[in-house]
């Protein structure tokens, strides 16, 4: 995993990551962002990975089915 901050080699304070507003649309979708400082020192950072349209549709499929499972704890005779 990237670290939210990075010391600026300009300045020694912390950087932070700035997303570029724009979103590449594959799949998974993708998020260019770079390091971003108060000083005005700016460096190429990379591209943050999104959800692919198979883990979305699990993602909303486990909510879906959250409410049952804590309805049904217990209850596994009955649920199936």
């Amino acid at each position: 995993m990237i670290e939210p901050t990075k010391q600026c080699e300009r300045c020694g304070r912390r950087m932070i990551r700035d997303f570029e507003n724009v979103m590449l649309p594959t799949n998974p979708p993708q998020y260019p962002w770079s390091w971003w400082c108060g000083c005005g020192y700016t460096e190429v950072g990379g591209i943050e990975r999104g959800l692919s349209s198979a883990e979305l549709r699990q993602h909303e499929w486990e909510e879906a089915n959250a409410a049952y499972r804590i309805f049904s704890q217990g209850n596994e005779e009955e649920a199936t």
